[in-house]
């Protein structure tokens, strides 16, 4: 008989709606590369594709369809902006996932490989992530929009399993992975810098 992991349900619905964030970054970070803007329909349409891409791999126990901020270092590092290079390696993946054998060999290659790849594409990604906060005035408020969410990611990603044991089953999954934590303290911080100077502010009493 099937468990229910209220834990893992948590932290799945609320990496889908961060992972929006994600889309949302890739297809503005994209419109450097292209030269084009994005529209409100390529918006939509991105985020039903994406929705029906995941609904169907849960459904297969697969990794879904999504665009992803590291194909924006991929196109950097490669220049490569033309569509026929991107369908040929998916028919080749299609492929590779038909042949067993060939499947085998290659999930034998070493974990450090890929990461090399995946190093030379944060690279580039990291050139984006600062041409995005290029025209952000640094003041000792404004830094925290930036500092707090970074360094609040990196130092869970650091931590041991173990130091989340205590807390409870329900938020175990979601606060012991920095980068969601880092990304909604980033959603926080923002909403704290757009919307504290709307707040009205109780008079003063002398």
């Amino acid at each position: 008989m099937g468990h229910c992991h209220y834990g893992c349900c948590n932290g799945v619905v609320v990496t889908g709606l961060l992972n929006t964030t994600n889309t949302i970054a890739t297809l503005k970070g994209a419109e450097d590369i292209f030269g084009k803007e994005t529209t409100r329909f390529q918006y939509r349409s991105s985020f039903f594709i994406t929705g029906v891409f995941t609904s169907i791999a849960g459904m297969l126990g697969l990794v879904p369809y999504a665009p992803y901020a590291s194909s924006l270092g991929f196109l950097q590092s490669t220049g490569i902006r033309e569509r026929a290079p991107f369908f040929l390696g998916s028919a080749l993946f299609i492929f590779l996932g038909l042949m067993p054998e060939l499947t085998a060999f290659f999930s034998t290659i070493p974990h450090s490989v890929g990461n090399t790849v995946l190093f030379v594409a944060y690279l580039q990604l990291f050139r984006s992530a600062l041409r995005n906060i290029e025209g952000l005035t640094f003041d000792p408020k404004t830094i925290y929009r930036v500092a707090l969410p970074s360094l609040v990611g990196l130092s869970i990603m650091t931590m041991p399993r173990n130091v989340f044991s205590t807390v409870p089953e329900l938020l175990q999954p979601l606060l012991s992975n920095g980068l969601l934590v880092g990304i909604m303290a980033a959603l926080v911080m923002e909403l704290f810098y757009w919307f504290g100077p709307r707040i009205p502010r109780l008079p003063m009493k002398k």
